[in-house]
């Protein structure tokens, strides 16, 4: 199911007017596997309409909005570092998550007019925000890597000593984020046909969960976009709390892609972005816990392809067949007590 032009017209009236409704025209659509984006251009200025159109593929908290969720905190006074005020104000901005939102904005990600998630117009969520102007990470060569791992740094600056397994949870301590990890991921392992060492991975990484902070949690080429020397980040439906060693792995893996299409990785290109991360953020990166957190995300994608796969629809590039990930934690694991 998608949209048709009374659906987009009544979404921009909502969001920015009759009369920009009136001299709308739409450019472009963007298929994804979860929401569709709508590049609606209203007189010199383009926008991205985002909705939400297939959300039985989607995992997380089907209420939220992250973008808003995401501007709304960066915008707002916080603490350098680990702090119980930085819940605090996660807690307000989620508290105004209900309410219309316009131009919020901040560097890290395109601005955002509007949000609405009652699902009275169409019965999908959407967001409408900028259209974000610039080299698209997956379709350039040059190298941007670094000042990424610079612009992460910036988006994990402000922690938690606590983490919520969703936003509509509450907060708990430290120590129940691996218990929740594992007793999840042993579950998907075990259904998936594999054994993982899950007792080793935690006393590993146990002593090093020192806090949390927000993971954007899809940082990949896709979607990254550099611009006039600026780095920001779309697609922001999978943001959660967790160690910032998560938001690490996943370009470790899907750095670039081949000649093939595919998502392949670039050990270089990738060391440039942990440099880059390091020295903004002015820390090692505790390697238990990237270990740990790196064996739950290639559980969860090999999980997703295969859920996909049942359901006839197999991985289009630049996405990759479950066995790649597969063959990734036995790689993982070669040479360590299994």
């Amino acid at each position: 199911m998608s949209l048709d032009a009374e659906d987009l017209k009544a979404i921009v009236t909502r969001a920015l007017g009759p009369e920009a409704a009136c001299s709308m025209e739409l450019v472009a659509t963007i298929g994804g596997a979860i929401n569709d984006v709508f590049r609606i251009r209203i007189g010199s200025r383009d926008y991205a309409l985002r909705v939400r159109l297939r959300e039985n593929l989607f995992a997380y908290e089907h209420n939220l909005i992250k973008e808003t969720l995401a501007a709304n905190f960066l915008a707002s006074e916080k603490k350098g570092g680990i702090s119980t005020d930085n819940e605090t104000v996660l807690d307000q901005c989620l508290g105004a998550i209900g309410q219309p939102v316009k131009n919020s904005r901040c560097r890290l990600l395109p601005q955002v007019f509007f949000q609405d998630g009652s699902r009275d117009l169409v019965p999908f969520p959407w967001l409408l925000q900028e259209w974000a102007s610039g080299e698209l990470v997956a379709s350039t060569t040059r190298d941007h890597f670094e000042s990424i791992g610079k612009a992460l740094a910036g988006l994990h600056a402000s922690g938690f000593p606590r983490f919520r397994i969703s936003f509509n949870d509450p907060w708990r301590e430290g120590g129940d984020w691996l218990d929740q990890m594992c007793t999840k991921c042993e579950t998907i392992a075990a259904r998936l046909g594999l054994t993982i060492p899950w007792q080793a991975l935690r006393e590993e990484a146990l002593p090093q969960v020192i806090g949390f902070c927000l993971n954007h949690n899809d940082l990949q080429p896709f979607n990254i976009i550099a611009s006039n020397g600026e780095i920001r980040f779309i697609d922001w439906d999978n943001l959660q709390i967790g160690p910032p060693e998560f938001d690490l792995v996943k370009l470790k893996y899907w750095t670039d892609c081949g000649e093939d299409g595919l998502f392949r990785s670039n050990p270089e290109k990738y060391r440039r972005f942990l440099a880059g991360y390091q020295q903004v953020a002015g820390k090692g990166i505790q390697d238990g816990v990237f270990r740990l957190c790196e064996t739950v995300w290639l559980l969860r994608v090999m999980s997703f392809e295969t859920a996909r796969i049942s359901e006839g629809h197999r991985p289009a590039a630049p996405f990759r067949e479950p066995d790649h990930y597969r063959k990734c934690l036995k790689t993982l694991f070669e040479g360590r007590n299994t």
